[in-house]
């Protein structure tokens, strides 16, 4: 598995070594571990959705935000452009999901070189998809979530429903760092490392990463990611 509990000196080799990082929030943010239980306790969205994504321990000057609500949308831009980031897209999409859609209109505010550029609109059809309900991506638990992953990494196939959102939403991560000039081509280098294997290459590379600092000792002790 790949471990989330790594001290922030860890965190930075392993990011150096592989280029990524999971910040678990508990760790990296003590107060966030206070309020957990009363979060837990009052089972409704709280200002707390939206600050984790904004104190991100690390100085990122490019981001990808997902909101639970639309109307978060200018909100959370302009945070970000009060917080100097260089770039970013702070997404919503239909019905009401925190990520880029298949199942409806991506709905996503711009910040570019720090100001917020405006609000727009991606629908499915604009990148070649057909619609298809929430339904047809829902997950299970998280051990069940990470062998569906793998499985769709071994198999290489673009064309399901699962597959077709991953390459959505890596394709926003990839506009927004600039790696690709537009979100149809940051579809297309994403395709192409899925089908290629690359994808799934980098993925064991964490992995073995991973459970060779868990070999040698290294690492805490407050639990990983399968």
């Amino acid at each position: 598995g790949i471990k989330i509990d790594l001290s922030p000196q860890e965190m930075q080799r392993a990011f150096l070594k592989t280029q990524f990082a999971f910040l678990f929030a508990p760790l990296y943010h003590p107060a966030m571990k206070a309020v957990q239980p009363i979060r837990k306790e009052l089972g409704i969205r709280t200002v707390f959705n939206l600050l984790g994504p904004l104190t991100n321990p690390a100085p990122v000057n490019y981001r990808v935000v997902g909101v639970y609500d639309r109307k978060l949308l200018p909100l959370v831009a302009g945070a970000m452009e009060h917080l100097k980031v260089k770039r970013a897209c702070i997404i919503w999409g239909e019905p009401g999901v925190d990520e880029a859609s298949i199942s409806g209109v991506t709905h996503f505010a711009l910040l570019e070189e720090g100001r917020v550029k405006g609000e727009f609109a991606l629908h499915p059809e604009e990148v070649g998809f057909e619609r298809l309900p929430l339904e047809a991506i829902k997950g299970g638990d998280p051990f069940e979530n990470a062998r569906t992953f793998l499985k769709l990494l071994e198999e290489k196939k673009p064309d399901t429903p699962l597959s077709r959102t991953i390459i959505l939403n890596t394709a926003f991560l990839l506009y927004v760092y600039g790696k690709t000039a537009t979100i149809s081509e940051g579809m297309q280098l994403a395709e192409e490392a899925l089908g290629s294997g690359k994808a799934l290459e980098k993925l064991r590379s964490l992995i073995a990463f991973h459970q060779n600092l868990e070999q040698n000792g290294q690492g805490g002790k407050h639990g990983r990611h399968s």
